[in-house]
């Protein structure tokens, strides 16, 4: 976890400690209520912490290179395009939110271990159901599905990824 969100939760911590203190405190001090009573009273305090998921590209292809034959095919295998390190504190998983860069397919498959997506033009979401902790591994391939107007050539990477913890 990024040390901002401890920095945040130890804030978050304190100030809710020193509010049920200054609780306390205070309903100690009113004229209603005896002192015998406000030794012997209880107060409950709960929080409750939002996950937190963090995303680190550890490799990224920079460009997706498209030859005469993948263009006449219709699509491009890239394998093992991206490597990516996930941290999150969900019990329950993550979602990788893939964002098109540039308009250069019509569709394209996102293939990791723990299953395969089809997302449109636009992009879309990788749901990945309990994978949790520190330092989640994980390899992307993709098949692109190429425009019907793309020519042969070098371009950038087509597609931005962002992690949410579900």
């Amino acid at each position: 976890v990024a040390p901002r969100y401890v920095r945040r939760a130890l804030w978050l911590q304190r100030w809710i400690a020193l509010s049920a203190f200054a609780t306390v405190v205070a309903v100690a001090a009113t004229d209603s209520c005896d002192a015998e009573a406000a030794a012997r009273a209880e107060l409950g305090v709960s929080a409750f912490v939002l996950p937190v998921a963090v995303l680190q590209v550890e490799h990224q292809a920079p460009e997706l290179l498209l030859t005469a034959v993948d263009i006449a095919r219709g699509y491009v295998d890239v394998p093992a395009a991206s490597r990516l390190a996930i941290r999150t504190s969900s019990r329950v998983g993550y979602m990788l939110d893939f964002h098109a860069r540039l308009p250069l397919f019509t569709s394209v498959q996102v293939t990791s271990a723990s299953g395969r997506s089809e997302l449109g033009p636009d992009g879309g979401t990788l749901v990945a159901r309990g994978a949790v902790g520190h330092g989640v591994a994980t390899s992307l391939s993709y098949r692109f599905q190429l425009d019907g107007n793309i020519r042969a050539g070098s371009y950038p990477w087509p597609l931005a990824v962002s992690v949410r913890p579900l």
